[in-house]
């Protein structure tokens, strides 16, 4: 059973944002990033790069991972003014691109095979900082693969991340119902993908935060795994996106938290 703490709307913060919906995501015009830089030789293996004009003394590197069900559809663009606005916070982030299901070599395993080769590269430049991923919703899922998996990096922070592959497969909204796609079929004709990809069967380390109203990764799914979970009471998916918004400021508090 996850630890649990719960984080509400604090005094003085009664205009911070709930159940932001996906379009004023992305209509805002987030701060541009500063560097572009390939991890691979295809069009979609690539890092943003943004830089803080104040960093934070001994500020981890944060590598973040966009969602948007592991779908070519949804690319970096909808996760920029996060990304943008952690930077703005002090923070050196990189939000990785990568292979998505319907992009050649995109689906299990190669869009995690994509994930490793961009955390790699980036742990490699900072032999001797903390580095830590975060990823949200499908992207959640493949950041806490990615922590179980890279003895380098410290931990991954999950916003309303995909923890259970086979269980949010059995799922009925647009999202769950796109699992198949990503694997190429259901768990009963691959369940060796299904283990190896479920974070469930793996030693995931960092934290979960998850609102409780998330209509498309329910927030039952914080409950699969053994990690501390950050609650977000009336949050929905898309307000991890939005720096103006409460589940914003759980973030930052548990970036402060580490």
């Amino acid at each position: 059973m996850a630890l649990l703490s719960v984080f509400c709307t604090a005094k003085g913060h009664a205009q911070a944002m709930l159940q932001v919906p996906y379009r004023d995501v992305i209509q805002l015009n987030p701060e541009p990033y500063q560097a572009k830089i390939a991890y691979g030789s295809e069009p979609a293996q690539f890092m943003l790069r943004w830089y803080p004009e104040n960093e934070r003394a001994q500020a981890p590197i944060l590598i973040f991972i966009h969602g948007g069900c592991w779908l070519k559809d949804y690319d970096i663009e909808h996760s920029k003014a996060l990304t943008a606005a952690l930077s703005k916070q002090g923070y050196v982030v990189y939000s990785v691109e990568y292979r998505r299901t319907g992009m050649p070599g995109g689906g299990w395993p190669g869009t995690f095979d994509d994930i490793q080769l961009a955390v790699d590269k980036v742990v490699k430049d900072y032999p001797t900082r903390s580095v830590w991923l975060i990823g949200h919703s499908a992207g959640g899922h493949l950041a806490l693969l990615a922590s179980a998996n890279n003895p380098n990096v410290d931990g991954a922070i999950g916003l309303a991340a995909i923890t259970d592959v086979e269980a949010y497969s059995e799922g009925t909204n647009s999202c769950q119902q796109v699992t198949d796609d990503f694997f190429g079929g259901g768990p009963l004709a691959l369940p060796q993908a299904y283990h190896d990809a479920n974070p469930i069967h793996h030693n995931v380390r960092g934290v979960l935060l998850h609102g409780d109203a998330d209509k498309i990764v329910p927030y039952a799914q914080s409950q699969k795994l053994t990690l501390p979970v950050v609650r977000v009471e009336g949050a929905g998916h898309f307000d991890w996106l939005h720096p103006h918004s409460v589940a914003f400021e759980a973030l930052l508090k548990q970036l402060q938290d580490l």
